[in-house]
């Protein structure tokens, strides 16, 4: 039998060791040999007595994976929004283009809702033109995500306007953002209480327009939703470490 070179030279045995930390019902019994030096663990793994079904099941596991990833159930964005004065609203994967269009409103008194199907693996985009006809502006908003396949900034499922997650510009999606302006909570100003938005929203905008304002401004808000779960490419990068380890594993034994 040739000599086996020290555990901390073979990545490999790291990977293999691994899979039989965690998936020892799966791959069986793998002879390891523990040696013991004055605090110091070392496992050598006697790679040559791998039996090849060991490397299929390996694969097996990993597609089931893959296969079960794939299987979550779609992701969707609930939106419930007041905007003085008119908007639209927007679902992309790309901060720099608008993206597909979900909902719009132009009555600001209104609580208006939509949901959305993200796109999954990919960070999306919650992209939000607000165009204020006169007076003062504001959107008011609350939004959902129904699982926990995606995150808001904030780390949760749930993120309400006034949250530091949603950004603005006067310039279009993918310039320079700078934070929302804080015009008071729902039901605490001007606007009075929009009972069909949530209660812990805030009013917001690029500036304090309830002071004096009367612009006629668009607004470009943009929040980030990134994915929980590994991009398509992760899935790729795991599948061909496994089949290298394969190869390798093979190339010993012959």
């Amino acid at each position: 039998m040739p000599a086996i070179p020290s555990y901390n030279s073979q990545p490999i045995k790291r990977v293999i060791l691994c899979f039989y930390t965690f998936f020892p019902a799966l791959i069986g019994k793998l002879p390891l040999r523990d040696k013991h030096s004055h605090g110091d663990r070392n496992i050598d793994v006697n790679i040559t007595l791998l039996e090849s079904s060991v490397i299929k099941k390996i694969i097996a596991l990993s597609l089931l994976t893959v296969s079960t990833a794939s299987a979550l159930a779609d992701t969707t964005l609930h939106s419930t929004l007041n905007v003085d004065d008119i908007f639209s609203l927007y679902i992309s994967t790309d901060d720099t283009a608008q993206g597909t269009l979900v909902g719009t409103g132009d009555d600001w008194r209104t609580a208006l809702s939509s949901d959305a199907v993200l796109t999954p693996g990919v960070t999306n985009y919650l992209h939000l033109v607000a165009r204020n006809t006169g007076g003062p502006g504001g959107v008011l908003g609350s939004f959902s995500l129904s699982d926990s396949n995606f995150v808001f900034a904030n780390g949760s499922a749930t993120m309400l306007t006034g949250d530091a997650g949603l950004v603005q510009n006067t310039t279009g999606f993918g310039n320079a953002y700078a934070a929302s302006v804080d015009e008071g909570a729902n039901g605490t100003n001007a606007w009075a209480l929009r009972a069909g938005n949530d209660v812990n929203a805030h009013w917001v905008w690029n500036y304090m327009s309830l002071n004096g304002g009367g612009d006629t401004q668009t607004l470009y808000f943009s929040a980030a939703i990134t994915s929980a779960v590994p991009e398509p490419e992760s899935y790729a990068m795991l599948l061909g470490g496994l089949g290298m380890l394969a190869f390798m594993v093979r190339r010993r034994k012959v």
